[in-house]
């Protein structure tokens, strides 16, 4: 059997079946990548971020678009908007993640804000976004 990248997949590989994994920062890059891996080794995900619609053309991806690949592609996921700066927003995650997944066994923390651009481009606001996630992200 062959994954949805064309890598073969052992049945070793659903080692995380009945499983339900939380994953933060999970629109885009890296962490999209360890949700999607995370499926396809037989866990349910809840892909978690702030990005629910596409705001910069650099950045492509939002929960939903990630979500839907999941499902399509291998398993369940759910879309949750996850703001790590702010503790009910965590709580409400969390909360939602055991509701929808009927439990939470895997916390992947992988958030982090970045600005697309150079040092000049940057304004104070942004350093403190980054600040508030990469650092202090509860």
């Amino acid at each position: 059997m062959t994954s949805g990248r064309g890598r073969e997949r052992s049945p070793a590989s659903r080692s995380l079946e009945g499983r339900a994994a939380l994953v933060t920062g999970a629109s885009r890059g890296i962490s999209a990548d360890i949700a999607r891996e995370i499926a396809r080794a037989g866990a349910s995900v809840a892909v978690c971020a702030r990005t629910e619609q596409q705001q910069d053309e650099r950045m492509p991806g939002t929960i939903h678009s990630v979500a839907a690949e999941i499902t399509a592609e291998v398993g369940r996921a759910v879309a949750i908007c996850l703001d790590m700066r702010d503790v009910d927003s965590i709580r409400a995650a969390v909360e939602r993640t055991v509701a929808e997944l009927r439990g939470l066994d895997i916390v992947v923390h992988n958030a982090a804000a970045q600005m697309p651009g150079t040092i000049d481009d940057f304004q104070p606001r942004h350093l403190e976004l980054m600040w508030a996630v990469n650092l202090r992200g509860r």
